[in-house]
């Protein structure tokens, strides 16, 4: 079965929240149809304000446990121009997973489901090496406010579909202040 692969971004200064109930709005008919807390990515409860976010997304035939437990177990590096990029910007852990890559820079883990994984990392990202914050737990995570930083979410989620699975991955981003936000979008590019 071929696997359709699509790629959406979200433009600057997305409001998850806002968007959600605009949609919510216009279909929520309760006559017809209950409205669930697992239709909200848990990225929302983390990061639901950002500057800069990206998705995408691709069809699997696999069931959505499988499906999240394959993409995490992924190499993060699975390939020479890959590797090359992560041995550019200094970083270390070519040779882990994808969840294994994240906790080795300093990503902390947010939230877990048995279809969904979100990590998070506070930093100047644009500096060598990344500049994280070295955070304890999600809770430190939520409360860092590091002028000259960013705070950043990353999503890992799937969602069962006829036939399978939609795997879906998000980042979103948001600046500390101002001097941060156009350091991001220069790095961003």
């Amino acid at each position: 079965m071929p696997l359709k692969i699509s790629a959406r971004g979200q433009g600057t200064r997305g409001n998850a929240s806002a968007a959600r109930r605009e949609r919510a709005g216009r279909k929520l008919d309760l006559s017809k149809r209950l409205v669930s807390l697992d239709d909200v990515p848990l990225i929302d409860d983390w990061l639901p304000e950002f500057d800069v976010g990206e998705r995408h997304d691709v069809a699997v035939p696999l069931e959505p446990e499988l499906a999240l437990e394959l993409a995490l177990g992924t190499p993060a590096a699975p390939d020479r121009f890959v590797r090359a990029l992560i041995s550019a910007r200094g970083m270390v852990a070519r040779d882990e997973t994808i969840e294994g890559f994240f906790a080795a820079h300093r990503f902390v883990v947010l939230d877990r489901s048995s279809t969904e994984w979100v990590a998070g990392a506070v930093g100047a990202v644009w500096r060598p090496r990344g500049g994280l914050v070295r955070l304890d737990d999600a809770e430190a995570w939520r409360a860092a406010n590091v002028p000259g930083t960013i705070r950043g979410a990353v999503d890992f989620r799937a969602e069962a579909i006829p036939g399978g699975s939609r795997l879906t991955t998000e980042t979103r981003v948001k600046a500390m202040d101002e001097r941060a936000r156009r350091r991001f979008r220069l790095y961003w590019l």
